[in-house]
């Protein structure tokens, strides 16, 4: 049977099928936990490809052997084995999948989880367009149809839109892996940029927002896991739940209730707000990007890389139980050249924070804090590559909870903290005075 799956044909890559002796359609079908030579499968909406699939044998040996995600989802720890050929149209797929030697994966639309690998011998092709690496545009991919052969380097950020029009971003920090040889971009039309306004319960839920687009999600709202926004596009989480692993690239993010789940990533240019609501484990902001915390809070560590901005807004700043917030200036640097200490005080909504801060000690990648016993605390610990932390001061003009001065919560989470890297030696504060009400109104979240 010959298929030429519509998004391929579209975008110019050709007849994505062959001659199959077996053909497995989920559904109705129930997906296996393996498939072998001059087999297909296609998983389309309402239907689920568990955990641990394999699309070829592990030894090898398989010809002929296709996987079509048209919609549906695909578990963790997918592996596509030599002579296999996976196309991702549509769907999403979990975290964990490996493209091993001899293999082939066209990803043109969907949600993929993060540690995507790919092995040397293996081919990805990208369909889609808008290519960026670290926000900048990729060369010489102006018209549909051109191809670039693209390494990704380490520690950068592969972005942009699929030809299904689902924004989407790779990068080693979230531990994708693709030796240099193995990605080829090729560009393909892309449908046009839906509404600009889409409000959450009562709209359709997208795979993903493009520029010019805002979402909304309000209380009854939800957002699915892998959910991508674009450069120039905003998010407004008033309520609800947004799911793991969501991605903004070049976005603004606006937090002021509802809550955000695990390895939330803020990657290239983005802007993130937080005046309420709650965070996962393993949120992480990227260079260029900022993150103004006001209030909420955040439920597990986060990192903040080299070329980033953290602002804390509050109404009292503490270095090791001393009081700092009178001798802050307006717009005027403050460099902290203690180590060994701990930044704490209150943000705006009443809430408290703290960070310690390690002299001559490394960073590490992910970080473990003690478990607080109010919600309306939070523990902030110390940044992986750690380039300094911009934190402004701004007057709350309402009041804050008794209990959240008076937790009995040790804001001095205890970090563990390998050898390694090595910290900065200052902490650059601009800050504002709480007096200065006059220069409050731009800095409000």
């Amino acid at each position: 049977m010959a298929l030429c799956l519509a998004a391929w044909c579209a975008s110019g890559v050709g007849d994505a099928g062959g001659q199959f002796t077996t053909t497995l359609n989920v559904p109705p079908d129930s997906a296996t936990r393996s498939i072998g030579s001059n087999t297909q499968l296609n998983l389309r909406d309402g239907g689920a490809i568990g955990p641990s699939f394999n699309a070829g044998r592990p030894a090898g040996g398989s010809i002929n052997v296709e996987v079509n995600i048209f919609g549906g989802s695909a578990g963790s720890l997918f592996q596509a084995h030599s002579g296999s050929t996976v196309n991702i149209l549509g769907g999403s797929v979990a975290d964990l999948f490996f493209a091993f030697d001899g293999s082939t994966v066209n990803f043109a639309g969907g949600s993929i989880g993060d540690d995507f690998n790919a092995f040397t011998g293996s081919s990805i092709n990208i369909v889609g367009g808008e290519f960026r690496l670290d926000g900048a545009r990729v060369e010489g991919l102006d018209s549909v149809g051109n191809t670039r052969a693209f390494n990704l380097p380490g520690g950068s950020v592969l972005s942009g839109t699929l030809a299904d029009g689902t924004p989407f971003a790779f990068s080693s920090h979230d531990l994708d892996t693709f030796p240099d040889g193995t990605i080829t971009l090729k560009v393909a039309a892309l449908p046009a940029v839906g509404s600009p306004q889409i409000m959450l319960p009562a709209d359709l839920v997208p795979r993903g927002i493009r520029a010019g687009q805002t979402l909304i999600v309000a209380e009854g709202g939800g957002i699915g896991d892998n959910f991508n926004a674009g450069p120039d596009s905003t998010i407004i989480l008033a309520g609800g739940r947004v799911g793991r692993n969501f991605e903004a690239v070049g976005a603004q993010v606006n937090i002021s209730a509802g809550s955000i789940g695990d390895s939330f990533d803020a990657f290239d240019g983005s802007t993130v707000n937080i005046s309420g609501g709650s965070l996962g484990s393993r949120f992480a902001v990227y260079r260029d990007s900022t993150l103004n915390l006001s209030g909420g809070s955040v439920t597990g560590p986060f990192v903040a890389r080299g070329g980033s901005s953290v602002n804390l807004l509050g109404t009292q700043f503490l270095l090791d139980n001393t009081d700092i917030t009178s001798s802050l200036a307006a717009n005027s640097p403050l460099s902290i050249l203690d180590r060994d200490v701990t930044l704490s005080g209150l943000l705006v909504d009443g809430g408290s924070f703290a960070f310690d801060f390690f002299g001559d000690h490394a960073l590490p990648e992910r970080l473990k804090p003690r478990a607080c016993g109010s919600a309306r605390d939070r523990s902030l610990g110390p940044l992986v590559e750690f380039h300094g932390i911009a934190v402004r001061l701004s007057a709350s003009l309402r009041p804050w909870r008794a209990a959240a001065a008076t937790s009995t919560c040790n804001k001095r989470a205890a970090w563990r903290v390998p050898a390694g890297v090595q910290l900065p030696r200052s902490l650059s504060i601009p800050s504002v005075r709480p007096t200065d009400r006059s220069s409050l109104a731009g800095d409000r979240i």
